[in-house]
């Protein structure tokens, strides 16, 4: 198969995953061109899970645990694209990987993310623990991000023309590896807890940034950005 290596959901209007454990999932490589020929958009997106073009619908995923899965382009566990009401809650995810969002990839999709624990996943682009982008809904509420790793951007987070509430998070050394100067600003080296980008519109409340590091912006870098809210935040111990 080509994309969501454990699970893939296509125009599905309701569906629960529930207690349910994804390991050792995977998506492989496809050349673009061979995609498009295929007509598989999809393809290498959603390591465990992938939700694709589920509008109008009503998808929950709880208490279930996902590691040591990978995706060769987005979202090492779960990928969405253009969903709707997607609620994430009460899941864990260890040591997934991904090209875009290690643990999830958001993309056109109103998600939210609740009471979850993202540990040691990583991105070998941006968003080590959950890449979102091209949304102005969603909401990323009562998460732990600890030790997740994105090699250009966002170690936590990557939020690029999106505008989620991240609401009541902690984010403990969380990192960005690359240490070499800008000399492309679609690499940043930036925002080992949060990267913030390309006219996004986020919202940052009562959040914990510990010991997260990067070039730029050892917790939260903010880059081109439409409009940004950090309210009653804690920053203690990070470093760029």
């Amino acid at each position: 198969g080509y994309a969501g290596g454990g699970i893939f959901c296509a125009s599905v209007k309701t569906a629960l995953i529930e207690n349910v454990s994804f390991e050792h999932n995977g998506t492989p490589y496809v050349p673009s061109d061979d995609a498009e020929l295929m007509g598989a958009a999809e393809a290498g997106h959603g390591g465990a899970i992938c939700l694709w073009q589920s509008k109008g619908t009503n998808i929950v995923i709880r208490k279930c645990q996902f590691s040591l899965n990978g995706a060769h382009d987005s979202g090492g566990a779960v990928y969405m694209y253009n969903a709707d009401d997607i609620s994430i809650e009460s899941c864990s995810f260890g040591e997934n990987e991904s090209a875009l969002g290690g643990a999830i990839a958001a993309v056109r999709s109103d998600a939210s993310i609740r009471k979850c624990i993202f540990d040691n996943n990583y991105a070998d682009n941006r968003g080590g623990g959950m890449f979102f982008a091209d949304t102005m809904d969603g909401e990323i509420a009562n998460c732990l991000f600890r030790t997740n790793t994105a090699y250009y951007a966002g170690g936590g987070i990557n939020i690029s023309n999106a505008g989620p509430d991240v609401v009541n998070c902690v984010f403990l050394h969380n990192e960005v590896t690359s240490d070499s100067p800008v000399t492309n600003w679609k690499q940043m080296q930036a925002g080992g807890g949060i990267n913030v980008d390309a006219g996004a519109s986020a919202t940052v409340r009562n959040c914990l940034f510990r010991n997260n590091a990067a070039y730029y912006g050892g917790a939260l870098w903010c880059y081109n950005t439409s409009s940004i809210v950090v309210d009653s935040c804690i920053f203690t111990g990070n470093s760029a």
